[in-house]
């Protein structure tokens, strides 16, 4: 990873932070869905919903299945296709 990469890092990880603990309030136990779950923000924010305990689904094209799978999701939701 390259400095420059690393540096996105705090604010791909604020995003979603931001995103589902104070503006969605999520608890345990909760179902979350998180569309671009192969994103930046979406791949921070599927492991974040995994650490509190939620049940994860999200949107991603199939080529990024086991990824998201790896990274903690429950379900992942595609199309079967992928746009060039």
């Amino acid at each position: 990873m390259k400095f420059t990469e690393a540096a996105g890092l705090s604010l791909v990880g604020l995003t979603a932070t931001e995103g589902l603990l104070e503006h969605g309030q999520l608890k345990e136990g909760q179902h979350v869905l998180i569309n671009g779950g192969s994103s930046a923000v979406g791949l921070m924010a599927v492991q974040i919903a995994k650490a509190h305990g939620c049940i994860v689904t999200c949107t991603a094209s199939t080529k990024n299945i086991s990824l998201l799978k790896a990274l903690g999701a429950d379900e992942v939701l595609c199309s079967g296709f992928t746009l060039s």
